[in-house]
């Protein structure tokens, strides 16, 4: 799975101008004596000893060196899970791969990425006594008028409603 990060990052190397080996790729594809996978591990480990400068793979992935440029600006997750995202290069890398698909065109992980995107930016508690509490601070004075605002002009991915019971129900919205 990992392997379809690298080999993206590995082919933008290829085509940049800071590849230094790609005449030697290239007279080793004009002599025609290698199969296509054994030029695509050599290219995979040119890039890997020369590009990424040998690094183990679990720090270049924590490093966020296989990141494609996602704009985490356009992506539909909360306040919190946005910032956490700009300044943890190693989540994104996580939720990319939360975005591959397995050979049968299945999505690895779902529950991967609803858990990175989905964190609350706020809590909404409705008291018995009609009493709002917001994101766990202290009881509003007023009254609940029946309407729950998000904190800007997103709409949320979902709500999440529990009774008192602990019963709970997801409501996903459509984007």
């Amino acid at each position: 799975m990992f392997y379809r990060q690298i080999e993206r990052k590995c082919a933008e190397w290829f085509d940049s101008p800071d590849c230094t080996v790609r005449g030697l790729v290239a007279y080793i594809e004009q002599q025609g004596q290698m199969r296509d996978a054994q030029l695509s591990a050599i290219k995979t480990f040119l890039f890997l000893k020369l590009a990424c400068g040998n690094a183990p793979l679990w720090q270049l992935f924590s490093q966020g060196r296989f990141n494609s440029d996602i704009d985490l600006a356009a992506e539909r997750s909360s306040q919190r899970a946005y910032a956490f995202l700009q300044q943890h290069p190693s989540a994104v890398a996580l939720l990319e791969y939360s975005r591959l698909y397995d050979k049968q065109g299945r999505k690895l992980s779902n529950e991967l990425e609803d858990e990175i995107r989905g964190h609350s930016d706020a809590e909404v508690k409705i008291e018995p006594d009609c009493t709002v509490r917001i994101g766990g601070g202290g009881k509003n004075r007023m009254l609940w008028d029946g309407i729950i605002q998000t904190l800007d002009d997103r709409c949320p991915l979902r709500m999440r409603i529990r009774n008192i019971c602990g019963d709970e129900t997801t409501y996903i919205f459509n984007s």
